[in-house]
């Protein structure tokens, strides 16, 4: 039984001696001298220990507020310094889904310690466990996925450390209660799967089961909930021999994508028991994000070839639907148009599970739009509005956040942390001093870290979810501790979405395998996968990147020259003190600038600078641009720039597939796509499309004097010479073209196509999109072709696509 509300004297003073014994063991970092390293910029091994014990210092401030003031019960609220737990109200979800009376903080958390090389404390925390959490025969009524991924999770990574000599946090005479802790708590789940589909339910009583929860919790779940316990719960049926919870959790997951539209995209929510979708949305973000986070980890951790394959046909689908510029939008999941018009914190975690597929260049475009939204708000607001939709208005900065709150949540640095690690870039180590420094000067409190209730205004809330210190600090310290255990395994080791290590043993399995020839293990491929290895294979630039450390660091914030008319094409140097920008003023001039080879790093600041307005209270503080900060900007970028126009072209949308247009979202359709379409990179950086059928293409209209996306001027004599080079005869001409001795006269606002990108991959500047010629024209009248091979959609010349006669 649990005594979560012991009151006894002699059991506080232990909570204060557990307390006071492990701030002792922490070093004090906060001096005037480290201040001034934290600020250098250097990156150092010692100014990179400086961080990584400073981040430590913190996790204990809160740990030991936790122990000191919460524990037994599940947390500790930061402000107030009081123990916080379920309230006893079934219908109060935000509270009692995660919170059930078993110290979730505690639980999750164990493994905190490993990465944070103290095996007192991890030793300590586990026998708290044996003390106090004897089973789970709780009358609580919890979220099945928010316990499973901190409870459970914690206590079956906590027992492979305990358990594992090897990795060196073996506990002497360790009898396995851990994973007999984990067991029970699985079994307790169990019936929240027993639906007519095998969806489970959303919610279920530790004690009772769904009896007695009122239907209202139980009807509908999110695609997140009801996919992600396949994880926790197949490497409990691994390490256990009891297959049920693989088997019901990776039917669950089955089901979900068994049920997924024509186009391999998932809505966000359905009724376990119906089986029958309840919303038609669908994104990366809240309420379905862990589904894909799973399936790829999933597949790294069990290499299975089947959760693979589910990885990359939504990969594919995702971003040939979803991909808009630097982020993934929400659409409709049948037809793929653009829904909504807001981008949620916890997407923030996808540049991370794209570094772990090996798609790094999408990764760090994607990660650069939350590093825009840290920049302005100093935190990732739970939902922002970004408005670039033509048909919807924005009505000034009180609307650009449409969900205002942040509680400290670590999908931001949690990417962060992957991208430095493929990359080796500095400006992630910087990304991370920076959210370092708010959480000592702005989220700091008495008894912990305090939610952001509000990041218009800086208003605190007092709360503190265990996340904040089992993952947004344990990721912020492995940012800095290159030299830690776990950046240096090259297994199949992965971080469950609730930053636990998860593994499986060759060794173990093996015996395990033995030992149950007999039961449905039997025949399990069991394959080690070397994944680090398969990273470094297919994607070379990151050991490129990895071996060419200094050079890189060098060429991170490299400058590009561009032409203006009104320059006679003479580019100027300036400092970056004289440069017409604000990141937040809304100006029509930005700086070009190169990262990583990607030279759109401040055109965010310039496309969303209405909705990327920084609240008052920061600026007065002086919150500036964590990638333009002095120190760092000197350190290790060039001092050169160039200022940069707003361009003010217009872009289309086609989707080659049904025969109708679709005005509100911008996509011209013809015919039935076929999803199942092969792109081809050629090695040049062209492109080889053997079926339009399926293909999405985002299209920018070129017109004279217009700045187009590549901060370009088009001039009339640029579009002239390009018609004229088509030959266009007279028997085809266009009736705003006519031709004087030779010349191509243009009507007005004559306009050249180029294609910007196919299924939601970037066409390089001086790339050719190649078709083929067969079946060509059954698409419609929407293309024509010129004499010289080129494509005309809508009439319009497309400067970059070209049919292959003899594909």
């Amino acid at each position: 039984m649990f005594f979560f509300f012991s009151c006894f004297l002699g059991f506080w003073c232990f909570k204060l001696s557990v307390s006071l014994h492990v701030g002792s063991n922490v070093p004090n970092t906060f001096d005037d001298a480290n201040d001034t390293l934290l600020q250098s910029s250097s990156f150092t091994k010692e100014h990179l220990d400086f961080l990584k014990n400073e981040t430590k210092d913190l996790f204990y401030h809160a740990w030991n507020s936790y122990m000191t003031h919460g524990f037994p019960h599940d947390e500790v609220l930061p402000i107030s310094c009081q123990p916080y737990g379920p309230n006893g109200n079934i219908n109060d979800i935000n509270r009692n889904d995660v919170l059930g009376n078993f110290s979730i903080t505690l639980l999750d958390n164990l493994d905190t310690f490993v990465i944070l090389d103290d095996f007192e404390n991890f030793n300590r925390s586990i026998h708290l466990v044996k003390q106090y959490i004897k089973n789970f025969d709780l009358d609580s009524t919890i979220q099945v996925f928010e316990v499973s991924i901190r409870a459970l999770g914690g206590l079956l990574s906590a027992h492979l450390y305990a358990s594992n000599r090897k990795r060196g946090f073996q506990i002497d005479n360790y009898d396995g209660f851990l994973l007999n802790l984990a067991y029970d708590l699985g079994k307790r789940l169990l019936p929240a799967f027993n639906t007519n589909t095998g969806i489970p339910y959303p919610r279920i009583n530790l004690r009772s089961g769904i009896k007695n929860i009122p239907k209202k919790l139980l009807i509908e779940t999110c695609t997140a909930g009801a996919g992600s316990p396949i994880l926790e719960m197949t490497l409990l049926s691994k390490l256990t021999g009891d297959p049920i919870f693989e088997q019901v959790s990776k039917l669950a997951f089955l089901s979900l994508w068994e049920s997924r539209t024509d186009i391999n995209l998932l809505p966000m929510s359905l009724d376990p028991m119906k089986g029958v979708w309840l919303d038609s949305i669908s994104g990366i973000g809240a309420s379905i994000d862990s589904f894909y986070e799973y399936a790829l980890k999933g597949a790294i951790l069990f290499n299975d070839d089947e959760l693979m394959s589910i990885w990359d046909q939504s990969y594919n689908a995702l971003t040939i639907h979803l991909k808009r510029d630097w982020f993934f939008s929400n659409v409709d999941s049948n037809t793929g148009f653009y829904l909504t018009s807001w981008i949620d914190s916890l997407s923030g975690f996808f540049p991370g599970l794209q570094v772990l597929d090996g798609k790094l260049n999408d990764a760090i475009r994607l990660h650069t739009m939350y590093l825009k939204l840290w920049n302005t708000f100093g935190g990732i607001p739970e939902r922002w509005n970004y408005f670039n939709d033509e048909n919807e208005q924005f009505n000034g900065p009180d609307y650009q956040i449409a969900l205002e709150w942040y509680p400290l949540r670590p999908e931001f640095i949690e990417s962060s942390y992957y991208l430095y690690r493929s990359t080796r870039d500095p400006i992630y180590l910087q990304i991370g001093t920076r959210v370092l420094k708010d959480f000592k000067e702005r989220f700091k409190v008495r008894c912990g870290f305090a939610t952001i209730k509000d990041v218009r205004n800086g208003l605190k809330e007092d709360r503190m979810e265990s996340f904040v210190m089992s993952e947004t600090l344990k990721y912020l310290y492995l940012l800095f501790d290159d030299e830690n255990d776990i950046n240096k395994d090259n297994s199949n080791i992965i971080f469950s979405t609730e930053a636990h290590p998860l593994w499986l043993d060759n060794k173990f399995i093996n015996s395990l395998k033995e030992s149950l020839k007999n039961s449905s293990f039997d025949g399990i491929n069991y394959r080690k996968l070397q994944f680090f290895e398969t990273i470094s294979d297919k994607y070379q630039n990151v050991k490129q990147l990895q071996n060419d450390y200094k050079k890189n660091l060098t060429k991170m914030i490299g400058f590009i020259s561009t032409s203006d008319d009104n320059d006679n094409n003479k580019t100027v140097n300036k400092r970056l003190e004289e440069c017409e920008i604000s990141p937040f003023s809304g100006s029509d001039n930005g700086i070009y600038s190169n990262m990583l080879g990607w030279n759109d790093l401040f055109d965010i600041d310039l496309r969303f600078g209405e909705q990327l307005k920084q609240p008052n209270y920061l600026k007065r503080i002086g919150y500036g641009s964590i990638e333009l900060e002095k120190n760092f900007y000197d350190r290790w970028s060039s001092n050169d720039y160039y200022c940069k126009r707003d361009y003010n072209t217009d872009f289309v949308e086609y989707l080659f597939g049904k025969k109708e247009s679709i005005k509100n979202s911008q996509v011209s359709i013809i015919d039935e796509p076929e999803i199942e379409n092969i792109i081809s990179i050629l090695r040049d950086g062209d492109f080889w499309i053997p079926k339009l059928d399926g293909v999405r293409m985002k299209v920018e209209k070129l017109s004279a004097g217009r700045v187009d996306s590549e901060n370009r001027i088009i001039k009339t004599q640029m579009i002239n010479d390009f018609y004229q080079s088509l030959e266009i005869s007279t028997e085809e001409e266009e009736p705003r073209t006519r031709y004087d001795n030779g010349i191509c006269l243009l009507d007005e606002d004559p306009k050249i196509l180029k294609i910007r990108t196919v299924n939601g991959i970037k066409v390089p500047h001086d790339s050719v999109v190649w078709i083929d010629s067969s079946n060509l024209f059954e698409l419609g009248l929407l293309l024509s072709l010129t004499k010289k091979g080129y494509l005309k959609i809508n009439s319009n010349p497309v400067v970059n696509m070209m049919v292959w006669e003899n594909a």
